[in-house]
């Protein structure tokens, strides 16, 4: 459990570039599409591979709406 939750933070965090509040942000605050949090729903790979989908989704840094 630890383990897949150590390599989402790593991945939210290389998302998020120089902004740390934005990647917490984004990985401890409830998303919609899964009733919780990332960093709670994460606690194994089936799990991971869901909170990855949805980081993928997530705009990048410097894109335009």
């Amino acid at each position: 459990m630890a383990c897949c939750r150590s390599r989402l933070e790593a991945e939210v965090v290389a998302r998020f570039p120089g902004q740390p509040d934005w990647a917490q942000m984004w990985l401890r605050g409830t998303h919609p599409a899964l009733g919780r949090s990332p960093w709670e729903q994460s606690v194994g790979e089936r799990m991971l591979q869901r909170c990855r989908r949805l980081l993928d989704a997530a705009r990048p840094k410097g894109r335009l709406r």
